[in-house]
């Protein structure tokens, strides 16, 4: 995927509806990488966290304890952190912002994450593939709650629009099976490519 680095400029190259995503210092290949080259090294991005922007400074996400609003200035603002956005291939960016804000104030579900995480051990791997898949979905399945997310799922979930659903990709899904590196890789539900957004002081 190409990704290009941009100072962040509003409406220009990230705007409300826009997916953001989080990749960390300590997942990238080498400190001393040339800044506008690293991301040609690396085969797959290393994506930890996902969420909705719905303004110039504004993401929802859901983080333990509850979906709630967030800055994205606490992530520029971190040298150890990368933000990268992406731009849906939709209409409906009011309509992704609003169902996002709906669900201010759900709970974080870590049911969800541990399923995951179960799935993901040597046991769970083996026993995913044995079964093609069935035993990740009944972890999923059992671990889901009403009105509780983890950030893939409620990216995902916002993202069930009526130019997007025919798209595919991961809106085809389990519900609670997509991981942020799902999410970020689509290439049904975004426009090519992404940015980094980089404030000028972290360029030189």
């Amino acid at each position: 995927m190409n990704i290009i680095s941009q100072p962040p400029q509003f409406l220009t190259n990230y705007a409300r509806g826009w997916v953001g995503f989080i990749s960390r210092h300590d997942n990238f290949i080498a400190d001393g990488i040339d800044w506008f080259s690293r991301w040609d090294e690396l085969d797959h991005v290393p994506i930890s966290h996902t969420f909705n922007i719905v303004g110039q400074d504004t993401t929802v996400e859901a983080l333990e304890p509850e979906v709630s609003y967030g800055s994205l200035h606490d992530y520029l603002d971190d040298p150890e952190i990368a933000l990268l956005v992406r731009k849906p291939r939709t209409r409906f960016f009011e309509r992704i912002c609003n169902q996002a804000i709906l669900r201010l104030g759900d709970k974080y579900n870590n049911r969800l994450i541990a399923a995951l995480a179960l799935n993901e051990t040597f046991l769970g791997r083996a026993l995913n593939k044995f079964s093609l898949g069935a035993f990740e979905s009944w972890l999923v399945r059992r671990a889901l709650r009403p009105h509780t997310w983890d950030c893939s799922m409620l990216v995902t979930e916002t993202l069930r629009q009526p130019d997007l659903i025919p798209l595919g990709g991961v809106l085809t899904w389990t519900p609670g099976t997509v991981k942020p590196i799902d999410l970020f890789e689509d290439q049904n539900l975004f426009e090519p490519g992404a940015i980094e957004l980089v404030p000028s002081s972290r360029q030189s």
